[in-house]
């Protein structure tokens, strides 16, 4: 039984104009690849590709925008004024203990992922502002600021949420030890 490869043959065929020769290095593979499928819509193991339909394209644009845009920008800001909320009610003195200040700092992650997640999909990506998905500053941003500092505060909501729940559990399980550890606080 013959196996097709999807990788190019080492060579580019003549057709291709010298700037993307790919001998020596071979890093211009992938560009002689997408300019192969691009030419030929023929994969390499002999089908045929077919160009995307125009109409389920532009579903596909409307369908982003309402949800990247549009719904993740309003969910994002009901959620932001709902931890500004939660943040307010449970830093008072009455409700001052552990378990709630672990809430606030749960909350105030949640406020800084929803404003990152909310000026990357929803601003940028969609609406182009405040720069464009395409700019040169998006380029230099997302790798180094944008990504990092999302996954930061997104793993640190998951830590969080997991010491909360060894908190509850400690409550729950252990009432009067963790009456006398928490007395004082």
């Amino acid at each position: 039984m013959e196996t097709h490869s999807l990788m190019p043959p080492h060579d580019p065929p003549p057709s291709l104009p010298p700037s993307h020769n790919t001998t020596g290095t071979g890093h211009n593979i992938s560009v002689w690849y997408s300019l192969h499928l691009q030419s030929n819509l023929t994969d390499y193991d002999g089908s045929s590709c077919t160009p995307p339909d125009p109409g389920i394209l532009e579903m596909a644009d409307t369908c982003t925008y309402w949800l990247e845009g549009v719904a993740l920008t309003c969910v994002g800001v009901l959620g932001i004024l709902g931890n500004l909320l939660i943040i307010f009610v449970l830093s008072t003195k009455q409700m001052r203990n552990s378990f709630n200040l672990l809430l606030i700092v749960l909350s105030i992650f949640d406020i800084l992922f929803t404003i990152i997640a909310i000026l990357d999909y929803g601003m940028a990506r969609e609406f182009q502002w405040p720069f464009s998905y395409n700019s040169e500053l998006y380029a230099i941003l997302f790798p180094k600021f944008l990504y990092p500092v999302n996954n930061i505060i997104f793993n640190s909501s998951i830590f969080l949420t997991i010491v909360i729940a060894f908190e509850r559990f400690n409550a729950v399980c252990r009432p009067h030890a963790y009456r006398d550890e928490t007395v004082g606080t």
